[in-house]
Order: structure tokens, then sequence, then C-alpha cells
């Protein structure tokens, strides 16, 4: 095995890459890191930190599809496919403001 390259063995033997939280099945390692190739469905990685893998869930009220897409309060996030979100019921929150609508400053 080489912890290198080894998606199941990522930098050191105990670290499997293809188990973090709502990893996608193309998660791989490179020079010892784990690299996430995509999300599985309803996640995302929205930290940017491949260490705790697509630990975002795109099915809530601050992340509705995306990360930092929020509805409005009084809103439901619906399903995520096209026509299934009106644009007019959803809004860009900045980066790092993701809890603004909880908090209700949004």
């Amino acid at each position: 095995m080489d912890t290198a390259t080894d998606p199941k063995h990522c930098g050191s033997c105990s670290n499997d890459c293809t188990a973090l939280p709502g990893a996608g099945a193309d998660a791989a390692c490179k020079a010892g890191v784990c690299v996430l190739g995509g999300c599985a469905d309803g996640k995302a990685d929205c930290n940017n930190d491949p260490s705790d893998g697509c630990e975002t869930d795109t099915t809530t009220a601050e992340h509705c599809g995306a990360c930092g897409v929020a509805w409005y309060a009084a809103q439901a996030c619906l399903r995520q496919e096209p026509g299934h979100r009106p644009e007019h019921l959803r809004r860009q929150l900045p980066r790092g403001d993701a809890h603004a609508l909880r908090d209700g400053r949004a």
C-alpha cells in the first residue's frame, strides 16, 4: 500500500478518504492528502477543508441546494432538481454568513 496515493490509506494506514462524511465515490489521495472529487447528493464541502469531507447538508434553509444559498425563513427548502426551487424564493448569503437566517440577521 502506498500512503501517498491510496485513498483507503491516505497519509496513514487509518485515513480512508472514501469514508469521509458525504464524500463521493471519486475521493482520491494525492501526496498523502485526501482530495474530494465530489460530494454525495445533498452534501457539500462549504468550508473547503477536505479533511472533514462534505460536511454541509444542502437540504437545510441555510444551504438549500448549495453552500450559502438560503431560503427566506418562512419557506422550506424544496427538492434540488431544476424547476423545484423558484429563484424569487431564495437568496445568496455572503460566504461565512450561512447562519444569518437563524440568527435573525437576514
